[in-house]
């Protein structure tokens, strides 16, 4: 299986695809898809889910994927490594911590997108939309203060919706 690497601790990679081009795959990073328009299947770890426009998958670096495309479908892939991760909860704050860990290393990320309410995905797809913006303009002295909080908004939002998830299962 081929593995993908990171050579840097975040980056954003946004395109366009009538055909997926990478084999089953897997990463040494961390990786949240968001689905902005399209449809197809999404296999994830030997699942097969359906995905749509608004969708939002978390991949970690043990998930291996890959998609069928049966509508030309655009993609954003928002991309971190573990330095990154790390210096997110080098900070001091336990609470932030705790999600942080609880929403990178559970086991739920095969079981679809993150996301159902389409108020959520909303409000994700905004900050999104500022983040590649700012990633643009990433030489300004203030990215990484703005690409941390936004990070960390994104992140937080995501967890919040991992939680509900879990709780409607149990």
């Amino acid at each position: 299986m081929r593995r993908y690497t990171l050579n840097s601790p975040f980056n954003i990679y946004h395109f366009e695809a009538s055909h997926w081009e990478h084999p089953l795959h897997n990463h040494t990073y961390f990786e949240i898809i968001f689905i902005l328009k399209g449809n197809g299947k999404h296999q994830i770890n030997g699942n097969v889910v359906d995905y749509g426009e608004g969708d939002v998958f978390l991949l970690g670096p043990e998930d291996f994927h890959h998609f069928e495309i049966d509508k030309l479908t655009e993609f954003c892939f928002i991309r971190f490594n573990d330095y990154f991760r790390k210096r997110q909860t080098a900070e001091g704050d336990s609470s932030w911590g705790n999600t942080l860990k609880t929403l990178l290393h559970t086991a739920s990320r095969s079981r679809g997108s993150i996301v159902g309410e389409h108020r959520e995905k909303e409000k994700l797809h905004h900050l999104l939309h500022v983040l590649e913006q700012e990633y643009q303009s990433s030489e300004s002295p203030y990215f990484e203060t703005l690409r941390d909080s936004l990070m960390r908004s994104i992140l937080t939002i995501l967890a919040r919706n991992l939680f509900v998830q879990s709780n409607k299962r149990s």
